[in-house]
């Protein structure tokens, strides 16, 4: 991600590339299945499909970082390593709005949830707020260090 794409109200929608290994793919695959329980009259997306969303129903996933994913801080940025990889990311500042919507990220928040936060303590409208989660969201799906643990109901 260039640096100043740290503006991720404007994260672009459509697919989410996938940057796999082979190795990478069969230990992700359990994750890409289980990115959506099915349920009745709820469709089944894979993480690939995140990016094409509609806001209407991203509204209401609920992100969960991975298990065994490491999020630290150095040098004025928060890092984050992902189960399957050996080195970190460089996600974002510290300080950043998005250091606050990653907390909101424990497996019990929505992504609606969070940009209420996110509006609250930064002053933004709901739109800016909504825009701004979800482009971290997809970049923590892109990070491999965040999927979604399901969907609750509006």
């Amino acid at each position: 991600m260039a640096e100043q794409a740290y503006e991720f109200e404007s994260f672009p929608r459509g697919k989410l590339p996938a940057q796999l290994t082979r190795r990478q793919f069969f230990s992700g695959l359990m994750n890409e299945i289980r990115a959506f329980a099915h349920e009745e009259n709820h469709p089944v997306y894979r993480l690939s499909d995140l990016g094409d969303m509609p806001n209407q129903d991203l509204a209401w996933v609920v992100p969960v970082l991975l298990p065994g994913s490491e999020i630290s801080s150095k040098e004025g940025y928060v890092w984050g390593k992902a189960p399957a990889n050996r080195k970190g990311v460089r996600l974002f500042p510290d300080g950043s709005p998005a250091a606050l919507v990653l907390e909101q990220f424990n497996g019990e928040r929505t992504i609606v949830d969070a940009s209420r936060s996110l509006a609250v303590s930064a002053v933004w409208d709901k739109q800016r707020a909504f825009a701004y989660v979800r482009g971290v969201f997809l970049w923590l799906v892109l990070a491999k260090l965040c999927v979604p643990k399901g969907k609750r109901k509006e």
